[in-house]
Order: structure tokens, then sequence, then C-alpha cells
């Protein structure tokens, strides 16, 4: 990709994000006089952009998921400051919802690479900055479309204190999904520590029962963060659906399952034992495998 095609990105990109934080109506929470979910989006764009400069000049992607797990934070930290006296329990709860899923995640990405000592998905990327520009400015599209669904309701904030039976449902999704995404994480952490494993792919625990049970927990924490607005969201607020719908397009389709299972088939692809397991296991949801 050259430079002309990497400027396009980053435009095309904060055009979408643009357009998202425009037509959110009903915003009554600003952080310094800017609607919440403009700011937001400032905000993902601003930092992964400032960090991408100090990381292309070293050609080094060891600061790429810290960055993500930040940019989270911060966000969350600004949406409670600009809502003031206006925190209730339910924002509380949605954005420590946030923050302690993108600091577990933050945590185990960044022991894994300093384990590896690299990712091999930027050994391509990291070459040139006009490629190496690509996943910064997708993690600052990702940070904001994912956390959308709790932006949102913080910026049009709706005032009803009662808990209610999206919040236990919504509350019951996200329990679920991390509790799956760390067990899975964790299990696949500890099979590549054996050394016995080393050169075979997990196929127990979760993994007996889903090829990609992490990516199935995240997608189904992120949903339950949507369902949680969904007896609140008017008009263009149910563009906050984009959360869930975007995070499983993004493991699914664009850098997650796809990358994955292509890299799997080149080395095991020959493997009987791979291709049995590939064919009576399901791709995502958790389900019996067959017979």
């Amino acid at each position: 990709m050259n430079l002309v095609k990497a400027i396009g990105l980053v435009f095309f990109v904060t055009l979408i994000m643009g357009s998202i934080s425009y037509f959110v109506e009903g915003q009554t929470v600003s952080f310094l006089g800017i609607p919440l979910v403009m700011a937001s989006m400032i905000c993902c764009l601003a930092i992964n952009l400032a960090v991408f400069i100090p990381a292309t000049l070293a050609k080094t992607e060891k600061y790429f998921d810290v960055t993500g797990s930040i940019t989270y934070l911060l966000v969350m930290a600004m949406a409670l400051f600009a809502l003031g006296d206006g925190i209730n329990l339910r924002t509380i709860c949605l954005a420590l919802m946030v923050c302690i899923w993108a600091l577990r995640l933050g945590t185990y990405l960044m022991r894994r690479i300093h384990a590896d000592g690299k990712d091999g998905r930027f050994d391509e990327l990291k070459k040139q900055p006009s490629t190496f520009i690509i996943p910064w400015i997708l993690q600052a599209l990702w940070v904001f479309l994912t956390s959308l669904a709790v932006i949102v309701m913080m910026a049009t904030n709706p005032d009803r204190p009662t808990v209610l039976w999206t919040d236990i449902l919504g509350g019951v999704f996200w329990v679920l999904g991390f509790a799956i995404e760390v067990t899975a994480d964790a299990q696949k952490a500890a099979f590549r520590k054996d050394p016995e494993n080393a050169g075979h792919f997990i196929q127990s625990g979760l993994w007996r029962w889903s090829q990609h049970p992490n990516y199935f927990g995240e997608i189904l924490l992120w949903t339950g963060m949507f369902v949680v607005g969904v007896g609140f969201y008017q008009g263009t607020q149910w563009l906050a659906i984009l959360s869930p719908l975007f995070i499983y397009v993004l493991l699914t389709k664009i850098s997650g399952i796809n990358l994955l299972d292509e890299r799997a088939e080149k080395r095991w692809g020959n493997d009987v034992n791979y291709q049995n397991y590939r064919k009576s296991t399901s791709v995502l949801f958790l389900w019996p495998p067959k017979r």
C-alpha cells in the first residue's frame, strides 16, 4: 500500500467514525464542550496515531496491544468525567466491564508478545509506515465501535435508576463471555507451555467444543453490553448495535478466524487429526463435537 492509499484509509475510517458520531441523537453529555461520542472518536484516533509514530520509527509492534487497552481506559475515564453528577450504578458497571476486559486482554497479549518476541501478523506490515499504519487506524476504529454501545448509553444518560431485565440479561451475557474468553486463553497458554505439545494444535477443554472459543466469549460479552441499553435506545441511538456486529465481523471475517485458519491450514493441512477436528468441531459457538 503506497502513501496515497494509506492517507485514503485514514480519511475513510475517520469519515465513518465521524458520521456515526454526528448521527447519534439525544446526546446530553459532552466532554470539554464536544458531544461525548465525538470526543470518544477523537480520543481513539489521537492516541493510536500518536503511538504509531514512535512505533513505526522503531519498527516494533510491542506497543500495539497495550495502546489498545489504554485507549479503552481513557475513553471510559473521559466518559465518567463528563457525566459528573450524572453517574449512576448502571454507568459505573458498564465502565467497569469495559476496563476489566481491556486490562485482562491487554495484559494477556503483552505477556504473549514478550514470550514470543514478536507478533507474526505484523512481520510484513511493519516494514513500511504506509502499511504499518493499517492496524493502528483499524485499532482506533475497533475501540470506537466496540465501545459505542456503552458510550451511547453514557452520552444520552437515560434517567432510569431501577434495575431492568435488560441489565440482568446483559450482565449474564458479559459474565459468561468473559469467563469463556479467560478460560480459553488460559487453556491455550497452558497447552503451549507444555514441551510435549510443540508442533501440535489444541483440541482439549473449551477448544474441544469450539475451534475459537475465545472469540465466541468476546463476541458474547460485547453483545451483553449492548443488551443493557436495549430498553433505552431511541432513533439513531440504535447505531449502538454496531458494537456487537462489528466485533463479530472483525473476528470472523477480517482479522480473526479467517487468518488463523489460513495459518493453521498451512501448518496442519496434511494432518488427518486436524482435518477430523475441523469437521467435527464447531467453528465459533460452543457446541458438543460431532461423532
